[in-house]
């Protein structure tokens, strides 16, 4: 079937792309905090991706519209072949000639069946700024969590992105680790990141959702949320700890607080934002959050 625009997953950066579906679900489907992605996962074949750029290319004439980008759909669409994902790179071209490069979401096992110089040869056909969910560089974090990989796992496969030279986006998901758990989730997540070369960093804060097993937990009382002021010093840590020079962006709507940098150049004026943040106390509906 066509891709229903309605159910679009995209970062807050991609709102202006071309979507083609290119899987279904997820490839892992076993985090216990993702509420997304719950229909069972399917790799579409070649066929049906040329058939959905087809459908993109009626959708944007329809609006009149011609993106310069597009955002395949799928939990992680790079958990697809390196021979299917170049393929849809060609169709994507050949139906819309306007889009000068492609993004998606991943995993960090989507790139164990990649080589380098596979890699390299999909950023030469335009794919880039791909948003790898890392989540946190904390093992016993990972672990619980059932994420699928451990740190090393993470730094094995971004050293080959880095190699290829793809750009690519990673995440930190603040509050992961709960009440009382900040300071450690911070400070191994940041080295996790150190010498590896991510463009930036998306900042997202654990919401539990009803449905996911972590709700479940936050239920029963084996899991208690990091408050809101936790979650802020546990960002204000993870944020003096970092070396890398990359862009943070805090804009999800699960944020509290919006921050948006380049680092070191705006490290202190980011630090000093979220203590004024502390100082004036946290007023944050995680409610709402739970109900989008």
């Amino acid at each position: 079937m066509p891709l229903d625009i309605r159910e679009v997953n995209r970062p807050i950066t991609e709102i202006y792309d071309v979507f083609v579906k290119v899987t279904d679900g997820c490839s892992h489907g076993k985090c216990i905090y993702c509420p997304f992605f719950k229909e069972p996962y399917r790799r579409l074949s070649v066929q049906e991706i040329e058939e959905e750029a087809i459908w993109a290319k009626g959708w944007c004439e329809d609006q009149g519209e011609e993106p310069k980008r597009a955002f395949l759909q799928g939990a992680d669409a790079f958990s697809q072949p390196f021979e299917t994902l170049m393929a849809a790179a060609e169709y994507i071209y050949r139906e819309m000639p306007w889009v000068k490069s492609i993004g998606s979401y991943a995993r960090v096992d989507n790139f164990r069946d990649k080589t380098v110089d596979q890699i390299r040869q999909l950023k030469e056909a335009g794919y880039s700024d791909i948003y790898v969910g890392i989540e946190s560089g904390d093992p016993r974090i990972l672990k619980r969590n059932k994420k699928g990989y451990t740190p090393e796992d993470i730094r094995e496969q971004m050293q080959k992105l880095d190699e290829a030279g793809m750009v690519w986006t990673g995440n930190f998901l603040n509050g992961l680790g709960g009440h009382r758990y900040g300071d450690k989730h911070a400070r191994l997540t940041a080295a996790l990141y150190k010498d590896l070369k991510p463009v930036s960093i998306e900042v997202m804060s654990l919401t539990l959702m009803e449905g996911t097993k972590l709700y479940k937990k936050g239920m029963r009382g084996s899991f208690q949320e990091a408050t809101e002021e936790e979650r802020l010093e546990e960002l204000w840590v993870f944020l003096t700890c970092l070396e890398n020079e990359t862009v943070i962006r805090c804009r999800n709507v699960s944020n509290a607080v919006k921050l948006a940098g380049r680092l070191p150049r705006d490290k202190q004026k980011l630090l000093d934002e979220i203590d004024r943040a502390l100082e004036k106390g946290v007023d944050f509906d995680r409610e709402r959050i739970r109900k989008l």
